[in-house]
């Protein structure tokens, strides 16, 4: 199974912990209602301690949200699976284990549930493209802000439906205990229907409310006309709605009680106009509003990046193709060369230019190829130019150890080694060293080239080679990357530093 890198860092890793964290705590704080404990020491003991019993599932959520591969979903299923079975027998032969442990099976499924929800979430939005599969593009959908508040009205709708569901004549019975009896849903189905449909109207009804505010009042009134508007658009919208939304509540069948007895509306009773009715919509905005606003914000700010990354990738492809055309004429040139020499060395040079051909129509099209490669590039360039010259031109050349354990972006050490035989070899019609020095140390790679200074070429900085690695050193190595070409004791050095990648 292919493995899928979700993030990095310490501060990712503490993101991916918050879902899980937050069930635990959820858990600990009904544990400690359930015992009915009142100290806060007591408060603290419980979280401690349930916390700590979570440790397992905390190291497995982690590890898999780090990176999804068959040995970490493994290890995912022996926490979640394996340990708690584990902690349940351990509770079942031991008396004193299960007086001091906090762990149940509600607590396993809260626990379960977030991390299983978090890592779906960030699977399905691991690579959006427009050639996401389908799956992909429906959950998308389905964990969008539309979606989680229609699911969560939903799940609503269910659970109510099953308490009524539950209860003999409940409307008549209040206050009635929140129970829900799975095994009436299947002995009363009719009932349950019944009563499901009911709720699944009053859930319509909020989401209408949530959903005329999103795209109406918020998109059209906020954005466009100011917080002034907006707040006299949402008061006529209170004022109109209210009554209309009640009306509709009361008409429901469960709903048709006697004048003593409270209904399911904010205010309880039959009056349209009941200010508990109109209290409870202006908290309906009150929480939707900014709830909506901060996840506009984040899905502005998502675009945002998206197309910021595509306008690099762009630039990035633009850049990388003028690299190409010069390099092709320049190895023309050298093959042009050896045919007027009749060389017998023609085949081998022929064989290397397919080489370097091949690395730049190919790898250079590559996000990054290993350093051996980029190195074997150099060589073979060197190769070419020292026949073309009849070897007037001398490299001093030092090569870094283990260049396979690194990973670098294609074609840009070729850069410097053009410039330098450029500046340095072509204006001169004898013989010339270029020095060509290359280390890695700590995963940071140092190429110092040099070549000798001509009159004349004393202020030339490379032209748009140069210009052009600067920009994609930039784009490619932001904050991690130093370059600079000066002149040193009678050459041209440019110097490159940058963090590299191990394999």
């Amino acid at each position: 199974m292919a493995s899928i890198k979700l993030g990095k860092g310490g501060q990712a890793q503490v993101k991916w912990a918050i879902p899980l964290f937050a069930m635990c705590l959820l858990e600990a704080h009904i544990r400690f209602l359930s015992l009915k404990e009142t100290g806060a020491m007591a408060y603290i003991l419980i979280n401690l301690q349930f916390l700590f019993e979570c440790i397992p599932l905390f190291l497995a959520h982690v590890l898999l949200a780090q990176k999804v591969s068959a040995k970490n979903m493994l290890f995912w299923g022996g926490a979640f699976l394996g340990y708690p079975l584990l902690l349940f027998i351990l509770a079942e032969r031991f008396d004193t284990y299960a007086q001091w442990s906090y762990f149940s099976v509600q607590g396993w499924l809260l626990c379960m549930s977030s991390s299983l929800l978090w890592l779906l979430m960030n699977l399905i939005g691991y690579e959006k493209t427009s050639s996401s599969s389908f799956i992909q593009q429906w959950g998308r959908q389905l964990f969008s802000l539309n979606g989680v508040i229609l699911f969560g009205l939903l799940c609503w709708a269910f659970l109510f439906a099953g308490i009524l569901n539950t209860h003999q004549d409940p409307m008549l019975n209040q206050p009635f205990n929140l129970l829900f009896d799975i095994g009436k849903v299947f002995t009363q189905f009719s009932q349950f229907l019944m009563y499901l449909w009911q709720m699944l109207v009053l859930a319509a009804t909020l989401f209408l409310v949530y959903w005329l505010n999103r795209f109406v009042l918020i998109r059209q009134a906020l954005s466009q006309q100011g917080v002034l508007v907006y707040a006299a658009v949402v008061l006529i919208t209170i004022l109109v709605l209210t009554p209309i939304l009640t009306s509709i509540a009361i008409a429901l069948p469960v709903n048709d009680l006697p004048a003593n007895v409270a209904n399911l509306t904010p205010g309880g009773d039959g009056n349209l106009f009941n200010k508990t009715n109109y209290q409870f919509m202006f908290l309906v905005f009150a929480i939707s509003t900014p709830v909506i606003l901060a996840y506009e914000r984040q899905a502005q700010n998502s675009k945002l990046a998206q197309i910021e990354q595509q306008k690099v990738k762009t630039e990035l492809k633009f850049l990388q193709q003028q690299i190409q055309p010069h390099f092709l004429f320049n190895t023309l040139n050298n093959l042009y060369a050896l045919t007027l020499t009749k060389s017998d060395l023609a085949p081998n040079i022929v064989l290397s230019l397919s080489n370097l051909l091949r690395y730049t129509v190919y790898e250079g099209q590559t996000k990054a190829v290993s350093l051996d490669k980029e190195i074997t590039c150099l060589q073979n360039y060197m190769a070419l130019y020292a026949i073309r010259t009849d070897d007037s031109i001398e490299f001093d050349a030092h090569w870094p150890d283990s260049p396979q354990d690194y990973l670098i972006a294609p074609l840009l050490l070729i850069v410097l080694l053009e410039n330098a035989i450029k500046h340095g070899v072509e204006p001169i019609k004898q013989n010339v060293k270029i020095g060509l020095y290359m280390r890695v140390e700590d995963n940071w790679l140092t190429l110092r080239c040099s070549n000798p200074l001509v009159d004349g070429h004393a202020d030339k900085k490379g032209g748009v080679g140069l210009e052009n690695l600067r920009r994609r050193l930039a784009l490619l190595y932001p904050s991690k990357h130093e370059f600079y070409s000066k002149k040193e004791e009678g050459c041209w050095v440019a110097n490159i530093k940058l963090e590299l990648t191990p394999c």
